[in-house]
């Protein structure tokens, strides 16, 4: 039976985003800066920031 990767872990909160990464929420901004340093970075202007990644592995409706 052929089972999809998912989205976020519904036990714990992680997310699986990217193949090989999971980010929890111990997962800091700049953990995240330093494993992605050429990442395109949103200031908000509100102390919030967004980090985009180009190749996140899941596909599919979020239910």
């Amino acid at each position: 039976m052929k089972t999809l990767d998912s989205f976020i872990n519904i036990k714990n909160g992680d997310f699986l985003l990217i193949k090989g990464e999971t980010i929890t929420a111990d997962t800091t901004f700049a953990i995240l800066r330093e494993r992605f340093p050429n990442n395109k970075v949103w200031d908000v202007g509100t102390g919030y920031y967004w980090l985009y990644f180009s190749d996140c592995s899941f596909e599919g409706e979020v239910i």
